[in-house]
């Protein structure tokens, strides 16, 4: 086996104490690492970096061969064991006990002010012959704290490749995780990990977690560098025995994490995985219908299973509804994948692609005053009990619950430079930089990412892109990056928008409305949800407002708040404002501006050339083929209705439109709608910048 030697950036040693003031009450967390030294050149590939790993306001001791004081001169560029080293400006304290303020500063190349382009507010205490610092965390890559100027004798290893290993050197372990390719229906999920080549000096430990929150491992072993890499967690019905205390349950995310050291060194921090969803998820697994009017409307219910089918095919029935809210369940797909109601997954089925079936909502029943709901019910199938998949049959799927009510529609708005107005009625301004959460509903399966950019060369930020997701469906408005070479707020009226989107399915209610004058341009995207969005785009960047149903039972998340009618607990536990801001911060790296769709998701709805269909009614009654499309797409005299159900694909194989992946410059997908004419542009938004007019619900 191949080994790669790859360093630890960080330990820690968790030292006790209580919280206070002086160095015997401050809690602190020692770390020790050699090539934080000023001497050591870090190596590419190999730097240290302490975004998420130093922890704001939090205490550190720094304690190594290489010394343990911050150096308070520039030690250069690549020194340090990382790219930017982060010295401290000033001088050390030198009496015992007395905090003092003081400036860390990251050494970047070409940025200005030279030396401290990056910095810091901390503090430090000395306490006898060692200090405290209070570090901020540096937010990116590759920065990381220095400490001491010596180095270790030439003849040990830093790196650990060679024996001896210096005092102080860390292994690095990068973590994985997956499915153990095994002949067997019961399926175990694999952590691996790889380390420094010899191996006889090393030893690690390894912990599976049953669900992300957990604080505790469910199981846990130690393993030498001899051994073979690999760790593995069993379900919790494993060769027909219950092990709960040490298996997996479904419909968790699951996920190891490793660390390493040399013997009789310091452990490294614990390096984790990959989370695994151990399930077949659903969504959406609550549909408000809140705009059903007289016609009936198609939900899109997705089933995707995040484990692989072996052995015996995995059926998965849909039960039959009982009221009247839905009329008929029309299930569409693959024409090999259904059976009567129910979805058969083959073996084989590719791990996360995904099957589908619509329900077909009766509007026109009973009074639309009145508020009706619906529980559905998926469980496993047997439509041959000789061939039960015995890992899937011990699945348990989510309710679904449909629900048609009037939901008070609530508004939002982040607007100018940026002002914001919760949908409970608090407003505040936040200026942060990068892209935040701006409404979420984990309920619907809704979330609206905003990007805020600094604009006309000041301190305000300004929204220059939006991206709507809801399920499968999306939009993305983008003007952060469109002119090369020049700062997207200065191409004022010539300013370009970039967009990605999935073509409109207005029987699903999801659509698109342009209206255009002169360089503004308004598109108002429905979401099935009901949750409307209207991106306002001007010459500087974007208005935005969302205007959505307020459902107390379903609160929302982001910058717009709740939405529960409460405006004294929109911030939560974050005061001021800003602090409530950075809470809706996305700190991973791909975030929806990154998704371009899935041509295959898409085309699974779009195409109905090669369709099963198949209607469950009520009271149990399932017919399928000619018979089923009659019911789901009837015809309505000379004209065929299946054309006014658009996005069902039914019967349009050559017809219908392609989805619009690019456009650019306010140029729109095959449903937009454009009124109005081409003008002047816009004056700069003033700081008291409000939308304009109102959106009737």
């Amino acid at each position: 086996m191949k080994i790669f030697i790859i360093l630890l950036g960080l330990c820690f040693l968790l030292v006790n104490h209580s919280v206070g003031q002086t160095c015997d009450q401050i809690q602190y967390t020692t770390i020790n690492d050699v090539r934080r030294s000023t001497k050591y050149k870090g190596k590419p590939g190999n730097l240290l970096c302490d975004k998420n790993f130093i922890q704001d306001d939090k205490w550190y001791r720094f304690d190594s061969v290489a010394g343990n004081k911050m150096p308070t001169q520039n030690p250069g560029t690549g020194f340090c064991g990382t790219y930017v080293p982060i010295w401290m400006k000033g001088t050390h304290p030198t009496t015992d006990n007395v905090v003092k303020d003081a400036t860390a500063c990251g050494a970047a190349p070409f940025v200005f002010p030279l030396g401290c382009g990056y910095s810091y507010a901390i503090k430090v205490i000395k306490c006898g012959n060692f200090f405290l610092y209070r570090l901020k965390d540096p937010q990116v890559c590759s920065l990381a704290y220095c400490a001491g100027d010596k180095l270790p004798n030439t003849q040990c290893s830093v790196t650990g490749e060679t024996l001896p290993v210096c005092p102080g050197a860390i292994p690095r372990v990068t973590v994985g995780a997956d499915i153990k390719h095994e002949d067997t229906e019961e399926i175990r999920l694999r952590c691996f990990w790889e380390s420094p080549g010899n191996l006889t000096n090393v030893e690690y430990q390894a912990r599976w977690f049953g669900d992300v929150n957990d604080k505790n491992p469910k199981v846990q072993a130690n393993f030498t560098g001899l051994e073979t890499p690999e760790f593995l967690f069993q379900p919790r019905i494993f060769g027909g025995q219950l092990n709960d205390k040490i298996g997996y349950a479904f419909h968790k995310n699951v996920y190891c994490t490793v660390r390493a050291r040399f013997k009789t060194g310091s452990w490294s921090k614990w390096a984790a995985s990959k989370r695994i969803y151990t399930g077949m998820e659903v969504t959406p697994t609550f549909i408000p219908i809140n705009d059903c009017g007289e016609t009936d409307r198609e939900v899109i219910v997705t089933l995707r299973p995040h484990l692989p089918i072996r052995g015996n095919p995995v059926n998965v029935a849909v039960a039959s509804p009982t009221t009247k809210l839905i009329d008929e369940i029309c299930v569409v797909g693959d024409a090999d994948g259904f059976h009567d109601c129910g979805m058969v997954f083959q073996p084989g089925h590719r791990v996360g692609r995904p099957m589908r079936f619509k329900l077909m909502t009766n509007c026109a029943t009973g009074d639309k005053s009145a508020t009706l709901e619906d529980t559905y019910q998926l469980q496993p199938g047997f439509f041959d009990f000789n061939k039960v998949n015995r890992f899937w049959v011990n699945h348990e799927f989510p309710e679904i619950k449909v629900r048609r009510t009037k939901f008070k529609r609530q508004q939002c708005w982040s607007t100018g430079d940026p002002h914001f107005f919760t949908f409970d009625g608090v407003r505040y301004d936040f200026y942060g930089r990068g892209t935040f959460v701006l409404y979420k509903n984990k309920y619907y399966g809704t979330e609206i990412q905003v990007r805020q950019r600094a604009c006309n060369g000041g301190t305000p930020s300004c929204n220059c892109g939006v991206a709507i997701k809801e399920n499968l469906f999306y939009k993305i408005y983008d003007m952060c990056y469109v002119t090369p070479g020049q700062p997207w707020w200065k191409n004022n009226v010539r300013s370009r928008l970039r967009t990605y989107q999935l073509r409109d399915f207005k029987f699903s209610r999801f659509y698109t409305k342009v209206t255009q004058q002169g360089s503004t341009t308004k598109f108002e995207v429905t979401l099935p949800s009901g949750v409307k969005v209207i991106v306002d785009r001007q010459s500087w960047g974007l208005n935005l407002n969302v205007w959505a149903p307020q459902d107390p039972g379903h609160p929302s998340e982001g910058l717009c708040g709740n939405n529960n009618g409460n405006p004294n607990d929109d911030f939560g536990q974050w005061h001021p404002a800003n602090q409530f801001g950075e809470d809706q911060r996305i700190r991973t790296r791909l975030t929806h501006f990154d998704y371009k769709g899935s041509k295959y998701e898409e085309d699974q709805i779009d195409d109905g050339c090669d369709k099963r269909i198949c209607v469950c009614s009520r009271g149990g009654l399932k017919r399928c083929g000619a018979e089923a499309e009659v019911i789901c797409f009837p015809n309505l005299g000379s004209i065929d209705a299946r054309a006014r159900h658009q996005g069902s694909g039914i019967g349009q194989c050559d017809s219908r439109p392609r989805r619009a992946v690019s456009l650019e410059d306010d140029t729109v997908d095959d449903q937009d709608e454009i009124q109005g004419r081409r003008g002047q542009g816009g004056p700069w938004p003033p700081l008291s910048s409000r939308p304009v007019g109102k959106l009737e619900i």
